[in-house]
């Protein structure tokens, strides 16, 4: 654990990158360059240390990643050329975290110091500051264009890949999005105090709007996945790895998903893994899959396992492409059930009861064309 931790410290010291063009190499080795351009299969560049010598090429295959002076970065060796405009890529006014797990948030960077990042979140720059260490960090985005990569570049790559696309969704620019105006919160003011105080039971120390914020974070990462997981671009590897993500957002591999079609009434439910497993399978070129309308439906309650839950109701509009055309669509009504879970870890050698908020099982309300 200590050696991965120096390494970590280590790659941050090396890779810590003013704005400017990188090639990465999965040995660890790196390029300071200007990209001139990228095709399917090579990659263009002049070298920062003589910018007045001669162009370079190379094969992607033999890169794992570049990053570009606007902090927009490309995994090969498969890219689709058509989709990459690190030229034209104007830098977001906030930073970008993408954690050990893939997880993606924007933030404003406090200061990393002492193998630790503190930030703010950009929905709450008056809010607390949060910190996270090293070791659950991959790398660090900021709105200069100026990136840090923790992680080396061989144990990146694969989550960089995946993050590529959540990116994109938190930027508004991916087909699997949910609009950060369709996210609200039902008014549940009207609910009496003595019944909030009854259904959390002893538990007051618990923030549940923090987690009913965590929730629909979580469902905007799994319409992420699912995209991820739809797309004919996706090679197998990383396609069975946003799987296992999605499927890590889950209670458990128990949990049902409801599936329905506008051409049949009967609805068929599935164990997550086989839904997704099959979502992967479907014999469309492209899929479009847009959520919308997100509310919380009902507050969290108590149940008597300990844990809480809560149900979220969705629009999901759903598009099947065959040589560029629309073959099929629909849209319809989701209820996700979340489930506020209680855990104890140890921390400073003492058992802490901490809580987390997973998903559950997903039904369907109703379909139509």
């Amino acid at each position: 654990m200590y050696k991965l931790f120096l390494l970590s410290v280590l790659y941050y010291l090396s890779y810590t990158i003013q704005a400017q063009d990188i090639l990465y190499r999965f040995d660890g080795s790196f390029e300071k360059c200007k990209v001139l351009s990228l095709d399917h299969s090579k990659i263009y560049y002049k070298k920062i240390a003589n910018m007045q010598g001669p162009a370079y090429s190379g094969n992607l295959e033999n890169f794992a990643f570049a990053f570009f002076e606007t902090g927009y970065y490309v995994t090969f060796p498969h890219v689709n050329t058509n989709g990459v405009n690190f030229k034209g890529y104007i830098p977001k006014p906030y930073d970008i975290i993408i954690t050990a797990n893939g997880e993606v948030f924007a933030a404003n960077i406090n200061s990393v110091e002492n193998s630790m990042v503190r930030y703010k979140m950009i929905q709450n720059v008056e809010g607390p500051t949060y910190t996270k260490t090293f070791q659950n960090l991959t790398a660090l985005i900021y709105s200069s264009g100026k990136h840090a990569l923790i992680k080396s570049p061989k144990d990146a790559y694969e989550i960089l890949k995946l993050a590529r696309h959540k990116i994109n969704a938190l930027e508004g620019s991916a087909v699997v999005d949910v609009m950060s105006n369709d996210v609200k919160m039902v008014n549940t003011s009207n609910r009496s105090t003595d019944s909030s105080i009854r259904n959390h039971g002893n538990n007051s120390d618990i923030n549940f709007n923090e987690f009913k914020e965590k929730s629909l974070s979580k469902i905007n990462d799994f319409s992420t996945y699912l995209g991820i997981i739809a797309s004919r671009q996706t090679d197998p590897a990383a396609a069975n790895n946003a799987i296992d993500l999605a499927i890590s957002l889950f209670v458990n591999e128990e949990s049902m998903v409801e599936v329905s079609s506008a051409k049949r009434k009967e609805v068929i439910s599935h164990p997550i893994r086989v839904y997704l497993g099959r979502l992967k399978l479907l014999k469309y070129d492209k899929i479009e899959i847009t959520w919308a309308d997100i509310n919380y439906v009902s507050d969290f309650r108590l149940s008597d396992d300990g844990n809480y839950y809560g149900t979220v109701s969705l629009k999901q509009t759903f598009k099947g492409f065959i040589d560029g055309e629309e073959v099929y669509s629909d849209i319809t009504e989701k209820q996700i059930e979340v489930v506020l879970k209680g855990f104890e870890k140890e921390v400073g050698g003492k058992a802490t009861k901490l809580w987390d908020v997973l998903l559950s099982d997903i039904g369907v309300m109703n379909t139509r064309s």
